[in-house]
């Protein structure tokens, strides 16, 4: 077996209608959860554009790194942003460039068309993110930067959560979690400690 870092194959999905405070824009959630340690990544957009998802596949790039393989659902979306990832590897020429993008290309594989429940590893956390907003929110109304910052905070909640079994002795070995391999140690944010979804 293979020994892969973090978010090497990554499974994305869309989530939510989210509005937020004193606008009538909508928002919506990108779930990017890695395969290997099932870590979470959350983003927020304004739309499900491809050019929108593409940014927000830059910015999850930028902070977790390149994957290799993703793996989606058939949503029109996600075949455009493939697409256009091919058509940018052709169009770079230059050699170094070139080693770079053929070294480190990304294979998308998409799941079966009307079979969801092959993609149960991450739809599976987009109705934990759903049932937190739901919990915290309630029928509250928030504006985009405390909606942002909350799905941040439940990104950190959902990495928090046990992988392994959870000893009821207060001196017992401490559960794995997705945060132990992503950083290395357990955070000590007291609301990270206390709930798990």
């Amino acid at each position: 077996m293979e020994q892969l870092p973090p978010f090497s194959i990554v499974g994305i999905d869309f989530g939510g209608l989210l509005y937020t405070k004193n606008s009538d824009n909508k928002n919506y959630i990108v779930l990017f959860t890695c395969g290997v340690t099932r870590a979470v990544h959350l983003e927020m957009v304004d739309n499900l554009t491809t050019e929108t998802f593409l940014l927000a596949l830059r910015r999850f790039i930028a902070r977790r790194g390149l994957c290799s393989e993703i793996r989606s659902d058939n949503a029109r979306t996600f075949k455009k942003a493939e697409l256009e990832l091919k058509r940018l590897c052709t169009i770079i020429n230059h050699p170094i460039m070139k080693d770079f993008y053929a070294s480190h290309k990304i294979q998308w594989r998409f799941i079966v068309e009307k079979a969801a429940w092959w993609g149960g590893f991450y739809e599976r956390l987009i109705r934990s993110v759903k049932l937190a907003l739901r919990k915290t929110l309630g029928k509250t109304s928030l504006c985009r930067e405390e909606l942002e910052t909350l799905l941040i905070e439940i990104e950190g909640v959902l990495n928090s959560r046990p992988l392994t079994y959870v000893f009821s002795e207060f001196q017992g070995p401490v559960p794995l979690s997705p945060v132990h391999m992503l950083l290395g140690r357990r955070v000590n944010s007291t609301s990270c400690q206390t709930y798990y979804y």
